[in-house]
């Protein structure tokens, strides 16, 4: 498999590519011009805390591409949030920071959860999705806050948690690897 990861800042991105087997082409959200996107298997838009998704200048090609591409992508929180701007969808503050182990419920079954209703995953964010994109569906709640969605007819997932952290016992990459099975 031919990978793409955009490196959006994440501490993790040896984690992430851990997870991916393959080729893998790591490039950052700036050196996207000229690049056709459809030339890969995946693309995966990492997690990051240098920039805001709301951040155009540094994010704008960064949608443009997720919005052309006809290949599985896969968005790990910031990808998650820039994914959700990318498509149209509006983004929270919220009141306090999630960050450590939480608890994950199913709300719409999909291959990813292999019959999971409830799972254990990695969250550090500090904001949620208020308004979700035309064309997307929840998958997956953590407390009041959306936590996975996917587009109902592209190949195309959001994880508002972190699949690659696995320092302490939780379903994150099983559920990565799930979703590299469904794809």
């Amino acid at each position: 498999m031919k990978t793409l990861i955009i490196d959006n800042g994440t501490k993790s991105i040896d984690e992430t590519k851990a997870l991916v087997g393959g080729e893998k082409t790591i490039l950052t959200p700036d050196s996207l011009d000229n690049l056709d996107v459809n030339s890969f298997d995946l693309v995966i838009l990492s997690g990051g805390s240098v920039h805001s998704a709301f951040n155009d200048v540094v994010f704008g090609k960064e949608k443009e591409l997720i919005r052309k591409s006809t290949v599985p992508i896969l968005g790990i929180c910031l990808g998650f949030e820039i994914m959700t701007l990318a498509f149209g969808g509006t983004l929270k503050e919220l009141p306090k920071e999630h960050k450590g182990l939480e608890k994950i419920s199913v709300t719409t079954q999909n291959p990813i959860f292999s019959g999971m209703k409830l799972f254990v995953a990695y969250e550090h964010h500090h904001r949620s999705i208020d308004i979700l994109p035309k064309d997307f569906e929840v998958l997956a709640v953590s407390g009041k806050e959306i936590a996975v969605i996917c587009h109902k007819t592209l190949p195309m997932y959001g994880f508002q948690f972190h699949p690659e952290y696995s320092a302490e016992k939780n379903d994150g990459a099983e559920i990565f690897s799930n979703f590299l099975k469904t794809i």
